[in-house]
């Protein structure tokens, strides 16, 4: 019996040789420089949020009750300057770059972004799990803790110090 075809990467055209989003096609280089800009956007989205603002009570319940879709909303709302701010750091990086290496990851990256810029729904398909934490459902908006270990950046929970997600995070993006 004979393999199926591999699927076309949809971001660069190149075959994809496994699946790293489900039902998505996108090879494992795309993926890689993908999760490289998403953790750039998470970590801004995250650390933007107002943490240290007074609340009263009923603020606080007026909060507790919209919190779902308000994170939901924050997800979405800084997407257009996230693209925008990324692709002119990746245009003056790739322009001033000798590296081969880099320079290939820098056109990769705005492979990527320009996908994203046609495919916004896939930044609610990427957080859909993550802006809030898995273990206690707390808004990671508000409850987070960033650790920087090297070039890996962990973050956790505040409420519970589940660890949500762990970024390789080069200085190169």
């Amino acid at each position: 019996m004979a393999n199926p075809p591999l699927q076309k990467c949809d971001i660069c055209g190149e075959p994809q040789d496994t699946q790293n989003y489900e039902g998505k096609n996108i090879c494992t280089i795309c993926y890689d420089v993908m999760e490289d800009i998403m953790a750039d956007y998470f970590l801004k989205v995250i650390e933007s949020g107002n943490r240290n603002r007074p609340e009263h009570l009923y603020v606080k319940y007026i909060e507790s009750n919209i919190k779902f879709m308000s994170d939901k909303s924050r997800i979405m709302e800084k997407v257009p300057q996230h693209l925008k701010t990324t692709e002119k750091r990746l245009l003056f990086n790739l322009s001033y770059e000798n590296l081969t290496s880099r320079k290939r990851f820098y056109e990769y990256a705005l492979k990527v972004l320009e996908w994203l810029k046609n495919n916004q729904w896939f930044y609610k398909y990427y957080f859909k799990n993550i802006y809030r934490c898995p273990k206690c459902g707390a808004s990671l908006f508000d409850n987070y803790v960033k650790e920087t270990k090297g070039e890996w950046v962990i973050i956790s929970c505040a409420v519970c110090n589940n660890v949500v997600r762990k970024y390789y995070k080069p200085e190169i993006l």
